[in-house]
């Protein structure tokens, strides 16, 4: 998931701003009923909730954060992962982040799997099956090295093109 493919268009968004709900949808091209499904479910936080005067009418501010996380969901449902796994994806990537002390990491979604490949704080590659937990020998994807390569000459061409 990279950010520059994210903000295309034209969209510049500083890091520390907040977005309102509306800006959310137009940026990711998802309904307001959906993102507000995926905050209901718990599976997408608000930095910050100001109370309207029913439930549905709060106004509702993300940071940059909540724009990737909605980004991601929005990527594993049209790679075909439905949304009690996308839950759990979320749970298992936030937890193991802090158990397993992971310094970086890349989600691979393709045909209804989604793999964490990540490096420790030791430097050390490790391999997940992001909707079950389950630690991996390896990634069917490759090691963290070769995608994070992948990605980085995916980028190098996007640039060419552009220019």
């Amino acid at each position: 998931m990279k950010v520059k493919r994210l903000l295309e268009g034209g969209h510049k968004i500083n890091q520390s701003q907040l977005l309102t709900l509306k800006e959310i949808t137009q940026l990711l091209g998802i309904t307001q009923r959906q993102a507000l499904y995926w905050i209901k479910q718990g599976a997408i936080k608000p930095v910050r909730v100001v109370p309207g005067p029913t439930k549905t009418r709060n106004t509702y501010y993300f940071d940059f954060d909540n724009l990737l996380n909605y980004r991601i969901i929005k990527d594993m449902l049209d790679a075909g992962i439905d949304f009690r796994k996308i839950r759990k994806i979320s749970s298992f990537i936030r937890k193991i982040g802090y158990s397993e002390k992971l310094n970086e990491g890349i989600l691979i979604i393709s045909e209804k799997r989604a793999e964490l490949v990540a490096i420790d704080q030791l430097g050390e590659e490790r391999y997940y099956d992001a909707i079950t937990g389950h630690g991996l020998l390896f990634s069917m994807a490759g090691s963290y090295r070769e995608i994070k390569k992948l990605i980085e000459e995916e980028e190098e061409e996007t640039l060419i093109i552009k220019a």
